[in-house]
């Protein structure tokens, strides 16, 4: 599901489906919400699968077209192009992260750590427009 009010069309596409920008095309709401859900393959397989590497492919109301990353990305990585693309999460029980040390923050700490926003790409060096 993406939140894009004012878009013409999106579509999903990456590892899953060759790259295929024409295949899966989210629907819109009412709300400007676009949502769409992947069945699973034949033998029961989730479509898209853990460290599967995805990205959107948005028409804008000005009949503009952009590859854009998903808000809802959990994990991006950047290729050798330097651009960032969002990848599946959705690791094995065995998989999952162990913690190696115990927290050494205080409750005092905890109480006051704020992460309001954070966007994969936005800062970097040498200036320009992500």
């Amino acid at each position: 599901m993406e939140w894009a009010p004012g878009a013409k069309g999106i579509s999903i596409f990456g590892d899953f489906n060759g790259w295929n920008r024409n295949e899966f095309w989210l629907q819109r709401n009412e709300f400007g919400c676009w949502c769409i859900t992947l069945k699973a393959l034949e033998d029961g397989t989730p479509r898209i699968k853990h460290r599967m590497k995805y990205k959107l492919f948005v028409v804008g109301a000005d009949e503009s077209r952009m590859d854009r990353n998903s808000v809802w990305a959990s994990w991006a990585i950047q290729g050798n192009s330097g651009l960032f693309d969002c990848v599946f999460w959705d690791p094995p029980v065995e998989e999952k992260h162990v913690w190696k040390y115990k927290e050494v923050r205080s409750e005092k700490t905890k109480e006051s750590d704020r992460i309001y926003e954070s966007h994969v790409g936005m800062a970097h060096e040498g200036g320009g427009v992500c």
